[in-house]
């Protein structure tokens, strides 16, 4: 989706795309290793928006509907701000979302490789630090829980200026959502953005020049080294990527998970008016699915 926003001529969009300001206390662990520490400095990002062509101005930081802080600071800067918000099956999300913290060193590499156990260290994850980073990252149990983050954002935002998408909805109709989303947005419905599937499924090489690499990331990010580079996508994962598996889970994990998911899952679907029977049928005790290798 961030995809399909950067492309559309009417739109302007940060590069990059998550510069991580307004939620730097979800995604830091000291608020230094955020690049942009000052409004002014996050206000750059757009020196390049043109008003004549440019309908709409935004980023895609995806920490800012955790903190009822986050969306009022967001808001007393720009009180008519528009919020698009898209809620994944909260078991293909806490897998895949594993296997994202697979990826990287520099953004806090998961301590667990198999994802049953990563869920079985959840109730030990209320500690400060979580390999280097702030724990909220690592704690599927509480990024997936949607419900009383929703009613928040409802209740600040207001239904005119916020929108919901499941990915379930956009995986079957990439292009139909994205004309939706266009036209929340007051841009040219019409465009056609280029599908492509981006972000597959992989975790990082445990080896030396990845971890090189991870710092000299994580020290460019702290000290504001080469940050007109950054969100340029350095091709570099042939060093530091590998293939990541499918996780296998199990009858007595896929039973945690639901004591942790149905419930919210149950309050989602009365919050939005949303049937979300699907979420609440998932069994991943027989299959994953394609769409937990990759992202479209």
């Amino acid at each position: 989706m961030r995809n399909y926003l950067a492309s559309h001529p009417n739109i302007f969009f940060a590069v990059p795309d998550e510069p991580g300001y307004f939620d730097r206390k979800f995604r830091f662990l000291h608020e230094d290793d955020c690049a942009y520490r000052t409004l002014g400095e996050y206000l750059s990002l757009y020196n390049g928006v043109d008003p004549q062509r440019h309908l709409a101005v935004g980023e895609g930081s995806v920490y800012m509907m955790y903190s009822r802080e986050i969306l009022k600071e967001i808001l007393s800067l720009s009180p008519t701000a528009k919020f698009i918000i898209m809620l994944r099956n909260p078991y293909l999300a806490a897998i895949s979302m594993h296997g994202e913290n697979l990826k990287s060193y520099n953004l806090g590499r998961e301590p667990k490789d198999k994802f049953s156990e990563a869920w079985a260290d959840l109730p030990y994850r209320n500690v400060e630090e979580i390999a280097g980073i702030h724990p909220m990252r690592f704690r599927y149990d509480l990024l997936f829980s949607y419900n009383k983050h929703v009613e928040v954002a409802r209740e600040m935002i207001g239904d005119d200026n916020l929108m919901f998408i499941f990915y379930d909805d956009f995986k079957i109709d990439n292009l139909g959502i994205a004309k939706v989303v266009y036209e929340f947005l007051g841009v040219d419905p019409n465009f056609h953005p280029r599908a492509s599937i981006v972000n597959k499924r992989s975790q990082s090489r445990n080896n030396l020049i990845t971890k090189m690499i991870a710092w000299a990331a994580k020290q460019s990010r702290r000290y504001r080294i080469l940050r007109h580079l950054r969100g340029r996508g350095l091709a570099l994962n042939r060093f530091t990527q590998e293939t990541l598996e499918k996780p296998k889970i199990s009858v007595e994990l896929m039973a945690d998970m639901r004591k942790v998911y149905q419930d919210d899952i149950r309050a989602l679907q009365s919050t939005l008016g949303k049937d979300l029977s699907i979420w609440l049928d998932t069994d991943l005790t027989t299959s994953l699915g394609q769409d937990d290798s990759e992202h479209a």
